[in-house]
């Protein structure tokens, strides 16, 4: 039994979860809580809300029908607040989708497998005292600072708002760059314009990026036609190389980013897999106030490979702790290095 109870304290991606459930464009259904709901009838209204829209099933090899069966033999009418939260937010860690999560006035469930099995790969710190420096730039939420002629960027959250003036800030100093490293590592996603925004100032002409499938009907195979997302170069796009770096903690909009950007030859994915996230999140509410969401679609880059498993890197790198220890961050050096031998 996952320990659901365990409050969520000071954690980066409580408000990557938080924004998400009002900012990715999610469907909603407003309800007044209803008292006299028992827990069996609110049981049966997640797991059929879940069978009929939940987009990814086939991809991940689950049966629903045996899940149900599962959890709902542990749901009593009599049974506490707590205990009934726990049942349900089980049932829902079986879908393996960081986009799922239960709150209530007293927990958040959630799933974090999708990095928490994986290196960190990342120290923050290291990189601002060691990479950035006090006299790094910042346009906003870009952070960059040259590094032997080469523009070190890094974006913390696609949930902060990326201007054009921000953007522009930061071609304006690329422009003088022999190359241009992007990090999104740690990056745990929010809205997907400004992933379109920054892919099209590193692309070079315009491309489909990925396709997406919508739930249409109530089985499991009922989706909408695909539909095609694109990109287009914009007027002051970088033309020299880029390496964008990334881990599992880049999720949802950055693994969107990463798809959108793999493709060009002028452009290397460096580090490790993103951590995946790749259905847009449906936001629900139970007859008793808890609110709940998953995901309700399913988007495949343009070579067809589902975004829900994270988009791997053109070269891998991990970090050492031999070299953390010593401050330096193996992937920023890793870029470094391949940028300046083209």
């Amino acid at each position: 039994m996952k320990n659901w109870r365990k409050l969520f304290n000071n954690h980066p991606f409580f408000f990557g979860l938080i924004l998400s459930f009002s900012l990715l464009g999610c469907e909603r259904i407003l309800m007044e809580p209803n008292p006299s709901a028992n827990k069996t009838e609110i049981f049966e209204q997640m797991w059929e809300n879940i069978d009929q829209k939940y987009g990814l099933f086939h991809l991940k090899n689950i049966d629903w029908n045996q899940v149900g069966d599962k959890y709902r033999s542990q749901v009593f009418d009599d049974m506490d607040d707590h205990e009934f939260f726990d049942v349900l937010a089980e049932m829902l860690y079986e879908l393996r989708d960081g986009h799922t999560n239960l709150v209530s006035d007293f927990d958040l469930s959630r799933n974090w497998q999708w990095y928490l099995d994986f290196p960190e790969n990342f120290d923050f710190s290291l990189v601002e005292r060691n990479y950035l420096r006090e006299n790094a730039q910042i346009s906003g939420p870009l952070r960059h600072q040259m590094i032997d002629s080469i523009l070190y960027v890094y974006y913390g959250s696609f949930g902060s708002r990326l201007s054009p003036e921000n953007l522009n800030a930061m071609l304006e100093r690329a422009k003088n760059a022999k190359g241009l490293i992007f990090d999104v590592r740690n990056n745990g996603g929010g809205f997907l314009n400004n992933a379109f925004r920054l892919a099209s100032a590193l692309v070079r002409e315009e491309q489909i990026v990925y396709v997406e499938q919508r739930k249409s009907g109530p089985g499991h195979d009922d989706f909408h036609p695909e539909q095609t997302a694109s990109i287009s170069p914009s007027e002051n796009a970088y033309a020299g190389p880029v390496v964008v770096l990334t881990n599992r903690k880049s999720y949802s909009a950055s693994t969107y980013f990463a798809a959108m950007v793999k493709y060009n030859d002028h452009i290397t994915l460096m580090g490790d897999s993103t951590g995946g996230g790749g259905g847009s999140p449906y936001d629900g509410e139970l007859s008793n106030g808890w609110r709940y969401r998953f995901s309700t679609s399913r988007s495949f880059d343009r070579e067809g490979y589902p975004l829900e498993l994270g988009i791997a890197p053109d070269i891998f790198v991990n970090l050492s702790p031999t070299s953390q220890s010593a401050g330096v961050d193996d992937m920023i050096e890793a870029a470094l290095l391949h940028l300046k031998n083209l």
